[in-house]
């Protein structure tokens, strides 16, 4: 279902444009004034669009735009404006800002949900091209590329706040001996197997990509050498547990797991190298084990 944040002070427009997009069924989330827009905006991660009056008491309309704009994680949400004042610098300035559209009360009931409909096709376009530009086409986790934009932001934030961050590269054991045997649809369905075993087993916070081939990366914020350790030996035990169908009988597979922790001069290439360093350890010490060099 489509949410739709309302954010207006007046609390019968808040009824009355509620009750329209309800009747649109669309979900509907009311907010009075704009600090508290804000903090449900950082509540719910499932709002797909803003409709914002411009004028209301505590923080104009345009100033919570602002806001939104700033912020990393809402950001791309698009924003309508609506407001009685139509004076084109008005509209110039909240254009400016982000906004994808502007409304000028008294409205037309059906302007506007032409374009709520319109604002929401575009998101959904967007929302499909990011898809298509963040993930791994077989898998479904993050790709490389969007691994490296954000494992560093996350890199950033743990020395700037002196907090913990781990990462985990695994690879399948003998994929190689997998493809030549069964094929490589079946090699395909081990990748997806374990992608959704991995979607199952980390947190929403852990940042989990397809690093290429057979290989897999985790980024664990707030997590230690040790918390790390428990999660790669979980993640190992779980897939070594898996068995998939096979033309041949039952197939099994194992993972090599190497971790390693950040430190405050710590850079993403040497928190990789020493992740790898400590998978060829496993691979090393017999596969189908987790090692860590930290």
């Amino acid at each position: 279902m489509t949410h739709i944040l309302i954010v207006d002070d007046v609390a019968s427009n808040l009824v009355l444009l509620g009750s329209h997009l309800e009747d649109q069924d669309y979900s509907v989330i009311e907010a009075t004034n704009g600090p508290q827009a804000l903090d449900l905006l950082q509540s719910h991660d499932d709002i797909d669009l803003v409709l914002l009056d411009v004028e209301m008491p505590k923080m104009s309309g345009l100033e919570v735009l602002r806001k939104i704009k700033q912020d990393e994680q809402i950001k791309d949400l698009p924003v309508i404006l609506v407001t009685a004042n139509g004076d084109d610098q008005n509209v110039v300035d909240g254009l400016d800002l982000g906004a994808v559209d502007y409304v000028i009360k008294p409205y037309s009931l059906s302007v506007l949900l032409a374009r709520v409909r319109s604002a929401l096709r575009e998101k959904e376009r967007l929302d499909l091209m990011e898809k298509w530009a963040t993930t791994d086409p077989l898998t479904g986790l993050y790709n490389r590329r969007f691994f490296f934009e954000q494992a560093q932001r996350e890199l950033e934030r743990v020395q700037r706040n002196e907090t913990d961050a781990s990462f985990i590269i695994l690879d399948i054991d003998h994929f190689k001996k997998v493809n030549d045997e069964y094929g490589h649809l079946v090699g395909d369905d081990v990748l997806e197997g374990l992608a959704k075993l991995f979607k199952e087993t980390f947190r929403k916070v852990d940042l989990c990509c397809r690093f290429g081939g057979e290989e897999f990366v985790i980024c664990l914020p707030d997590t230690d050498t040790e918390g790390a350790l428990l999660v790669a030996e979980r993640t190992r035990k779980k897939v070594e547990e898996l068995s998939f169908n096979t033309e041949k009988g039952p197939l099994h597979v194992t993972i090599s797991l190497g971790v390693s922790s950040a430190n405050e001069n710590t850079t993403l290439e040497d928190m990789l190298k020493r992740a790898d360093d400590a998978l060829y350890q496993a691979k090393q010490n017999g596969r189908n084990r987790t090692e860590s060099l930290d």
